[in-house]
């Protein structure tokens, strides 16, 4: 607890596991970055899953979330982040929230 023991990075895009590979090998040098489903099945189970702006470009979001389910260990937790929508930017109240975010955090637009 408190520490990271292994961190596997899995995209289907090898063109988006490099850029990963640049930001977190020098961080994380022990990381495993993997473009293959069977290699990823290989380094399971995995106690956390973190997906980022990734809902959006599936065709049918539940299948491949569901084909990861097998992966992770029972008491897995799932960090979800997402970009802001059309629908976000029009939410007077998702708008203060990021503005407050922004405000606390020092970072401005573009994270």
């Amino acid at each position: 607890p408190g520490s990271v023991a292994s961190l596997t990075c899995y995209d289907l895009s090898t063109h988006m596991i490099e850029c990963c590979r640049e930001k977190i090998e020098p961080l994380f040098p022990a990381a495993s970055f993997c473009s293959d489903r069977r290699e990823l099945a290989r380094l399971a189970p995995f106690d956390v899953l973190a997906t980022n702006s990734l809902l959006h470009h599936l065709p049918d979001p539940t299948g491949p979330l569901r084909d990861l389910l097998p992966l992770l260990s029972p008491d897995a937790v799932w960090l979800a982040g997402h970009e802001p929508s059309n629908r976000f930017y029009r939410n007077r109240q998702c708008m203060q929230l990021l503005q407050d975010y922004r405000q606390h955090s020092g970072r401005g637009c573009g994270g």
